[in-house]
């Protein structure tokens, strides 16, 4: 019941945003909405999901084991490993290759979802000529 729910928020969440007609100022005041609201969620499960996608999201173009995204993302490796299947089914990530016995991820650059995340995120982050001046 309770991930039905979630599953509903998010839903809800996402038809009400629309990250792609969303002025360059408003993404930036919703991240910094998100920034405020992040560190008072309630739930520990919410904080470790948010935290494996911000990780997820610094390291796009890198293929990822699950390994590297428990100890990069700071969260327990009993977490990652009971989520993870959600995480691929939802399309959020792909499976690439194998290396040896280890299968290797990538942020699902392809995913509506996850464009609509990545052009909220590159927005509120400088630009290196921002950076210069």
């Amino acid at each position: 019941m309770e991930k039905k729910e979630e599953g509903k928020l998010g839903k809800k969440l996402a038809d009400m945003l629309d990250f792609e007609n969303m002025k360059k100022e408003e993404a930036a005041l919703m991240k910094a909405l998100v920034d405020l609201t992040l560190p008072k969620l309630k739930s520990s499960k919410t904080r470790k999901l948010l935290k494996i996608i911000d990780f997820l999201i610094e390291h796009r173009n890198t293929e990822l084991s699950k390994v590297e995204v428990v100890k990069g993302a700071e969260v327990p490796k009993n977490f990652v490993y009971s989520y993870w299947d959600t995480i691929v089914e939802s399309g959020f990530v792909k499976e690439t290759r194998k290396l040896g016995n280890t299968q290797l991820y990538l942020l699902n650059k392809e995913d509506k979802r996850v464009i609509a995340i990545l052009s909220l995120y590159d927005l509120t982050k400088d630009s290196p000529k921002e950076k210069k001046k």
